[in-house]
């Protein structure tokens, strides 16, 4: 887990100050990470289902890609991922 400093964003207008953390991507970051893979790959014929596993086990055996969340969701609101291919 690493705690990045908070960073300001203008939200509708209204800048609000928002804490990330970066945790290692796991099985139930499964379908965020899929869904940002279908939006960034829109049109292409990669297969999302199979990019998102290989992500998420990287992550688990290499500790090689972490997902970006708000700390202070109380749901754990997904904000992106970082990984290597």
């Amino acid at each position: 887990l690493l705690v990045v400093p908070k960073i300001d964003i203008i939200f509708l207008g209204e800048e609000i100050q928002v804490q990330m953390e970066l945790n290692t991507a796991d099985e139930v970051d499964y379908h965020i990470i899929k869904q940002f893979m279908l939006n960034y790959l829109q049109g292409s014929k990669f297969n999302t289902a199979e990019i998102s596993d290989h992500v998420i086990a990287q992550a688990k055996s290499h500790q090689i890609g972490s997902v970006i969340k708000v700390s202070e969701s109380l749901d754990g609101d997904t904000f992106g991922f970082i990984s290597i291919i």
